[in-house]
């Protein structure tokens, strides 16, 4: 809403300094109406390519980080995650920004810092139903492995909808698979999360998914009480 607000207060003291010129050079209406025209479409277009622009940029720099992420370096990932969010502007990108973090602090098995970014991260101003659905799978892994069962299943069942879209996606299907699997353990169905486990393994066979399907079937190793 502030932004809203500034850009009616920029576009009024615009028109009074426009109008004031006209009268002043006494410019015909029709010439001065094709000129503010022109005018404001170059202004528009000027300020959406440097949007876009500045974007692209931060997005670069995102992905240069996310082989440290997958390749068995969270730290260097975080550090570099931290250095962008300093500088970056705007909420959506900084709340983008904010969920690289949390993936590096859930790597290095940090849950309760990702918790804490997760939680503040506002899902209105996450871009698209796949950023939305990132901090949503994100979340409930993270409550499930810091044995916060209760907001992992609330968040889990909220969030049914938003996975269903995801679900059957190379993109993340692997990633909600994890998230099924931990969601059974905690209801004590292990016969049912193991069914899951050697289904999410044929079906999402990626290299970065290879350790959490490791860390899963370790558990289900287990005895169970």
């Amino acid at each position: 809403m502030k932004r809203i607000g500034k850009v009616f207060l920029f576009g009024v003291c615009l028109g009074l300094v426009l109008v004031l010129i006209q009268n002043s050079f006494q410019i015909p209406e029709d010439v001065f109406m094709r000129g503010y025209w022109i005018g404001a479409i170059v202004v528009v277009l000027g300020a959406l390519i440097i949007n876009i622009s500045y974007n692209l940029y931060y997005t670069a720099k995102m992905k240069k980080l996310l082989p440290l992420l997958f390749g068995g370096e969270p730290r260097g990932h975080i550090e570099g995650m931290e250095a962008l969010i300093k500088t970056a502007k705007g909420k959506t990108l900084r709340s983008t920004l904010e969920l690289n973090l949390a993936a590096g602090h859930m790597e290095e098995k940090d849950y309760g810092t990702a918790i804490s970014l997760l939680e503040a991260v506002d899902p209105k101003q996450l871009r698209g139903d796949s950023a939305r659905m990132v901090r949503a799978i994100n979340l409930c892994e993270s409550y499930f492995l810091s044995g916060q069962t209760e907001k992992a299943q609330t968040l889990y069942d909220s969030s049914r909808p938003l996975f269903a879209k995801f679900r059957t996606g190379k993109a993340y299907g692997g990633s909600i698979a994890i998230v099924d699997v931990l969601e059974e353990i905690s209801r004590g169905e292990f016969h049912q999360a193991k069914i899951l486990l050697d289904r999410a393994k044929s079906t999402y066979p990626k290299p970065y998914l290879q350790k959490a399907y490791e860390e899963l079937g370790a558990i289900l190793e287990k005895p169970q009480e």
